[in-house]
């Protein structure tokens, strides 16, 4: 897990890694739940992406929560469209 991407892990694919734009506090229950990521650290996250291999993409979603997917509009939008702009340009042959 994070000891291996610590020391890196040369993954010789494209890579997405997509994360929310602010890590919430270490509370169970905050005022900021609905748009931060409240279970990992954003800067662990953007710290290790460059670990993965040669070639990862970093987007950051504003007011995005752990499950980005599930965050609120916008940030589900704007991550969805990320993740199609990403595989679009990435795969184009198969986005189509």
């Amino acid at each position: 897990g994070h000891r291996a991407i610590a020391a890196g892990l040369a993954i010789d694919v494209p890579v997405l890694v997509c994360a929310a734009t602010a890590s919430g506090p270490a509370e169970r229950w905050h005022d900021a739940l609905d748009s931060t990521d409240s279970v990992l650290s954003v800067e662990h996250i953007l710290a290790g992406a460059p670990r993965l291999g040669p070639d990862v993409t970093v987007v950051q979603v504003a007011g995005g929560v752990h499950d980005l997917v599930l965050s609120p509009e916008p940030a589900r939008t704007a991550f969805l469209d990320a993740v199609h702009s990403w595989l679009t340009e990435r795969l184009p042959e198969r986005a189509a």
